[in-house]
Order: structure tokens, then C-alpha cells, then sequence
């Protein structure tokens, strides 16, 4: 099914959501203008006067602590009502809302491809450029490489990435597997590891999608490796990454595939023997991830002016600290300490990465990618 096809079905699934959500304020027939034009001072009297902002995110660990207390902090009289869930969930619930006629959101946090697939389509995000207006916003030399991180192919650009973090694919269990095994993904055919591998199930959309994806298109690796890593190595999937932690550190599968980089580092801090090999130490390279690091402006959003200053902050030194420190991944920003990111997540000066994050990226759809899997597995069974 095409990306059209799948937004439909998402909009007619999430159709009875939409209508039985809370009714938002009359929606402006068009983004209002700032009152007093677009200084900067005029732009917050006036989100004051609104008096709030409504944020649709996803469900990054700690972005409820990294965005709520610290924006209304920073913005008092500005109250930030905040609705989270997965991605799969809150992309659907925009497109029914406006279907419904229902403008609620005004600025969506966390997901990317689909908001460029889904609801970039739906005409449910504007273009975001031009609510950029604090200098330390539209200064690109503050960001990593110069430049802004577009998930958009083309114009209008509507879809921001933030935040990017070196993408690790393996993890394993400390006291059963020497990482200095791994110095290329083709290790992980060793026919010692049969039967002894778990994996997210990457079937579905989600977690290890950029990682699959840089395996697919390396000239290196392609198709071929995928089919065999699914079809000789009796891989076990899962979707539960707590489970796949635990099933890590007991040893019965000392190697696991695409798991919560989040959850595997507090399950390392409780004392688990879990880790990661570091993802630019294999030699054919690493994504630059994005995760659930992007930002949108709805489109007719109710507070549009709320909605600025929002971005604004967010795009901010302050702001992208507080993102970092809480969501522990590695703000695209220059000018701040890497506090609460893991170093060897963090990209590396002079170290060249795919950007995992754009659009022509995801061209490959997961569908596409679970029919590679599944014949492998098929096939296996013979």
C-alpha cells in the first residue's frame, strides 16, 4: 500500500477519536499575524494574550519533563497543554481532527517521516521556516554542519530535525560477548551466533527503522545481507524492548538487534550487563538518527503566536538543553555541553554519516522491508 493509501486507512481507524475529542476554540481562517509585526517582544505580549499553547509530541522518554515546566518556566502566562502518545497514534488523530473540522494542535513534536508522508499531504502542517525569529534560531553556524536539518525533500519545508544521535544497531550481553568482535555488521553472520540473536521487530514501523534502512541501501550490505541475517541465523523478534533487555542480560540471547538505546542505558546504570557496540566503530559507518528529535507548526493552528515562542524556545540554547538533559540524546546544536547525552552517540568533527532522518531516506517503506524479512524467514523454514 502507498503512503496515500495508508494515511486514508489511518483517517477512516481514527475517525471516532477525532470525534470525541474536545472541542478546540473557532480555528482562524489563516495563520494570524503577530500583533505589532514580528518583533520578537510584540510576538510574546501577544502569545500572553492567548494565554496558551497546545503541543501534540510523541513519546520520547523524559519530553514531558524536557518541554512543559521548563517552556512555562521561561513563558509565564503561557501554559503549555501537552497530549503524547506513539506516533502511530498521534498522526492519525491530526488528520481525522481537521477531517472533523477540528484544529487543536499547534506545534507537533516528535514525528518525522510520517508528518512528511501523512500529514504534510493532509495540508496539517505549514511551512516552518518563517516562525523562526530569535537570532540564536536562524543563525545556522549554531547548528551541526552549517545547516538546517530538513526531513523534507522538497519545498515547502515544514518537518525539522533537532536532534541527532550516531545510530548503534547491536547490543549485547557484557559478561558472554566481546564487542571487539564486531568491527563490521557482516559479524553478526557468525554461525556462533545462530539462535542467539533478538531483535525488534522491524517489521513494524518504529524503533531500528533508520538502522535497517542504512542496511538496505550500503552497497555493501543490501538486500543480500538482510536476507541472509533473517534467514540463517534463526533471529527472534520481539516488540516488548524491556523483555529483549532482560533476555540480553540473562544470556539467553547474548545479542540483541535494534533495542532502546534509552532503556539499554538504564538498565546498564541499574547494574544489567547490557551495552552497545558503538555505531561508527563498524566499518560500514552509521546513520546520523533522528528518533522522535523533530518539530512541526500545525497548520491553521489556535494560538499561533503561543506557537512561535514555543518553537523558538525549543530551537533555543536553553531549550535544546533541556531537551538534551532530558531525553539524553544529542542536540544538533553547537553551542551547548553535551550534558546528559551519551558521548558515543554524539557525531563526531570530520566523521562522515548518512543522514538517517530525510525523506528520500525512508523511501523504502517498511512494508518493503518486511517482505525482504519475511521471505528470508519463509525460506528459512525449508
Amino acid at each position: 500500500m502507498g503512503h496515500s493509501g495508508r494515511a486514508l486507512s489511518l483517517v477512516l481507524l481514527f475517525l471516532a477519536v477525532a470525534c470525541s475529542a474536545p472541542t478546540a476554540a473557532p480555528a482562524p481562517a489563516a495563520s494570524m499575524p503577530a500583533a505589532g509585526g514580528d518583533d520578537w517582544s510584540s510576538v510574546v505580549d501577544a502569545a500572553r494574550r492567548e494565554g496558551e499553547v497546545n503541543i501534540y509530541g510523541g513519546i520520547s522518554g523524559g519530553m514531558r519533563e524536557a518541554i512543559i515546566a521548563p517552556f512555562e518556566k521561561a513563558y509565564p502566562g503561557i501554559k503549555l497543554n501537552g497530549t503524547f502518545g506513539p506516533s502511530n497514534d498521534i498522526v492519525p488523530r491530526i488528520v481525522a481532527e481537521r477531517e472533523a473540522r477540528k484544529f487543536i494542535p499547534d506545534v507537533i513534536v516528535g514525528p518525522a517521516t510520517q508528518a512528511v508522508f501523512i500529514l504534510k499531504p493532509a495540508g496539517a502542517v505549514a511551512p516552518l521556516e518563517p516562525a523562526f525569529l530569535l537570532p540564536e534560531v536562524t543563525d545556522l553556524s549554531l547548528w551541526y554542519q552549517n545547516r538546517r536539518w530538513w526531513v523534507d525533500a522538497n519545498p515547502p519545508f515544514t518537518t525539522l530535525a533537532f536532534q541527532g544521535y550516531v545510530g548503534t544497531t547491536i547490543s549485547y550481553n557484557t559478561h558472554l560477548v566481546d564487542p571487539k568482535e564486531f568491527t563490521s555488521f557482516k559479524d553478526l553472520l557468525n554461525p556462533k551466533w545462530k539462535g542467539k540473536i533478538v531483535s525488534n521487530d522491524i517489521r513494524l514501523a518504529g524503533q531500528g527503522g533508520t538502522q535497517i534502512r542504512f542496511m538496505f541501501n550500503h552497497p555493501d550490505l543490501g538486500v543480500d545481507f538482510i536476507d541472509r541475517l533473517f534467514g540463517e541465523q534463526g533471529v527472534t523478534f520481539s516488540t516488548d524492548h524491556r523483555q529483549m533487555i532482560d533476555w540480553i542480560a540473562q544470556g539467553r540471547y547474548p545479542i540483541g538487534l535494534f533495542v532502546s538505546s534509552t532503556q539499554l542505558k538504564s538498565a546498564a546504570d541499574l547494574g544489567l550487563p547490557v551495552a552497545e557496540v558503538v555505531g561508527d566503530a563498524l566499518r560500514e559507518g552509521a546513520p546520523i538518527s533522528i528518533g522522535g528529535g523533530t518539530i512541526n507548526l500545525a497548520d491553521t493552528a489556535p494560538h499561533p503566536n503561543a506557537a512561535r515562542v514555543f518553537i523558538n524556545w525549543l530551537l533555543s540554547r536553553e531549550g535544546q538543553l533541556s531537551w538534551q538533559e532530558n531525553v539524553q540524546q544529542p542536540s544538533l546544536r553547537l553551542d551547548i555541553a553535551r550534558t546528559g547525552a551519551d558521548p558515543a552517540a554524539v557525531p563526531k568533527p570530520g566523521v562522515k554519516y548518512v543522514d538517517g532522518g530525510t525523506e528520500e531516506f525512508f523511501s523504502t517503506s517498511t512494508e518493503e522491508i518486511a517482505v525482504i524479512v519475511n521471505a528470508a524467514m519463509e525460506r528459512s523454514k525449508l
